[in-house]
């Protein structure tokens, strides 16, 4: 038994439901990666196992798993299960609210061209394709505020040039990208104020944490790729 805010005595989950609890949206999404192996894309099985497999979905499961697990089958109250369901989205309203912002900014910057325009600018210069695949990343992740962005981004914008260039070297093309889109994070990543509002920093420290320890881990990646 612990003791909770309330001073009552409440009887502690079991390890098993303490762990199921936690590893059934991974269990739902590792079936889904499965199901890709032994089913076609077009198949019913697989749609299935898509569905219930996407992260939204198995997230949600998760959170039923828990009311009914830790809530309802343990003879809780049903106003304090909808209390600390109520109080737990508190914390991270404004976190999320800060992301989706972050992720409607970077879709804007992605769909006015900005791609486009940083690969003219890194031809001008002249760069061998592996800084090319750096500094586009970097950038991408940068003015999008997507390391996503900013991989799949340069990886689409760079493929012509692979094609072009066969000689190039795509596996240490691929570290330099992946390099790159660390470079920087900041303000307009919705990983910078994740990080921040969990943690309760300043946006100094989170700068001196996130932006400097992420930009020294891509620029060493660039580093070892080119002495590579």
């Amino acid at each position: 038994q612990y003791t909770n805010d309330n001073n009552e005595n409440t009887q502690a989950p079991s390890t098993f439901i303490a762990f199921s609890t936690i590893l059934v949206p991974v269990i739902m999404m590792l079936l889904h990666a499965i199901a890709g192996i032994f089913f076609g894309e077009k198949t019913l099985q697989y749609k299935i196992f898509e569905f219930f497999g996407s992260p939204i979905i198995a997230m949600f499961v998760g959170v039923l798993y828990a009311i009914i697990v830790l809530g309802y089958l343990k003879h809780r109250d049903t106003q304090k299960i909808r209390d600390a369901l109520g109080s737990s989205l508190k914390p991270i309203a404004g976190i999320m609210l800060i992301i989706a912002g972050g992720g409607a900014f970077g879709q804007v910057l992605e769909d006015s061209g900005v791609g486009t325009a940083i690969v003219h600018l890194a031809d001008n210069f002249s760069l061998s394709a592996l800084l090319m695949g750096w500094v586009v990343a970097a950038l991408l992740s940068i003015s999008t505020g997507s390391a996503t962005v900013g991989i799949v981004g340069a990886t689409n914008l760079l493929y012509p040039l692979i094609q072009a260039n066969p000689s190039i070297n795509k596996e240490l093309l691929t570290i330099a990208i992946g390099s790159g889109s660390l470079f920087f994070n900041y303000v307009n990543h919705g990983g910078f104020w994740l990080v921040k509002e969990s943690f309760g920093m300043s946006m100094g420290e989170t700068f001196k944490t996130i932006t400097i320890v992420q930009s020294i881990v891509g620029i060493c990646g660039l580093i070892m790729v080119l002495l590579l």
